[in-house]
This record gives structure tokens, sequence and C-alpha cells, in this order.
């Protein structure tokens, strides 16, 4: 978090930061990508595949992480 620029910093609580992260989730997972009311076009199977996938996705992959130091310095040098 220190390599952040201060405005951001996700503080909770509807912050400049908070809100800026909210747009970089825009960015990283537009709605269409998991909403079919965005998506128009799509046949019964692809719209019961998209639900799928986003259920999935929700359950297995959604949510935030935790910012942990690490222990040994990273070295992006030496990163294969």
């Amino acid at each position: 978090m220190h390599s952040l620029p201060v405005h951001c910093i996700p503080y909770t609580g509807g912050s400049v930061g908070d809100r800026w992260r909210a747009t970089q989730l825009l960015r990283q997972l537009p709605p269409q990508d998991t909403e079919v009311r965005y998506c128009h076009g799509l046949s019964d199977e692809e719209k019961r595949e998209l639900r799928l996938f986003s259920a999935q996705r929700r359950h297995d992959s959604l949510g935030r992480g935790t910012v942990l130091p690490i222990s040994v310095p990273n070295d992006c040098h030496q990163v294969n």
C-alpha cells in the first residue's frame, strides 16, 4: 500500500481511494462479462453458461485479499 499514491489507497467509507478502486474493478471486470442483461443476442444456452460462470466466479474468486508484507525482498529482475 505504501507504493500507491495517497489518493489511491482504498480506505472504506466512500473515500477517494475506494472510488478509484471501484473504477479499476469495473475496468478489470465490466458488467457485460458477468451479467446476462448486458449481453444482447445470446442464445439460451449461452445465457445459462454465463450465469453458471458468473456464479462460480463469485463463489471461487470474488472478494478482497489481505495485504501482507513479504519476508523476502521482491526483486523483479530475478523473475522468469
